[in-house]
C-alpha cells in the first residue's frame, strides 16, 4: 500500500498495482506494474530513483513493469494473481535478454 500511494503522486502513472515476487536472496520482493498516463512517457529506471526519499530503502520495488492495462474482474476489482503472472514473465524475458 506504501508503494503504491507514492507511485500515484507520480504524474506519469495512471495506475499501479504492486506485487511480491520470488526472489533467491530475499525471498520475495515487491514489483510496481504500471500503466502510464501517456505512451513513452514512463522511464522504470527514473521511477525507481524517484523513491529515494520517499520510502526506506527496502521497501522500494525491485523492478517496474509497463503494461496497458491492469487486469480486473468483472466487478473492476484489479486481479493480483494475474498481475503476479505478468509481473513473473516480464522478469523473465528481461532475464533472458541479459543472457543472450
Amino acid at each position: 500500500a506504501e508503494i503504491e500511494r507514492v507511485l500515484r503522486g507520480f504524474p506519469e502513472v495512471r495506475e499501479a498495482a504492486v506485487v511480491g515476487v520470488a526472489d533467491p536472496q530475499w525471498g520475495e520482493t515487491p514489483v510496481a506494474v504500471i500503466v502510464p498516463s501517456a505512451e513513452g512517457a514512463c522511464d522504470p529506471r527514473a521511477l525507481l530513483d524517484r523513491f529515494d526519499g520517499r520510502l526506506a530503502r527496502y521497501k522500494h520495488p525491485k523492478s517496474v513493469v509497463l503494461v496497458a492495462a491492469l487486469p480486473r474482474n468483472a466487478l473492476g476489482k484489479i486481479q493480483l494473481d494475474k498481475v503476479r503472472k505478468m509481473a513473473e514473465d516480464a522478469l523473465a524475458r528481461e532475464i533472458e535478454l541479459k543472457k543472450a
